[in-house]
């Protein structure tokens, strides 16, 4: 019974072009990401991002 559910609940998998703009952010992201892992994030107030997120 379970397999059977298992079965009819799987999706395919969706492909869709993303935006150029969405693709930058998400690689800005990562690269956020991968620096406050190693701990090399540079300090910056909340206002000075915001207002850098704001120009671009």
């Amino acid at each position: 019974m379970r397999e059977k559910e298992d079965v009819e609940m799987a999706t395919e998998t969706v492909v869709r072009n993303i935006p150029r703009t969405r693709q930058d952010n998400i690689s800005k992201a990562l690269r956020e990401v991968e620096m406050i892992q190693t701990g090399t994030l540079p300090k910056k107030s909340a206002r000075d991002f915001l207002t850098q997120s704001r120009k671009k």
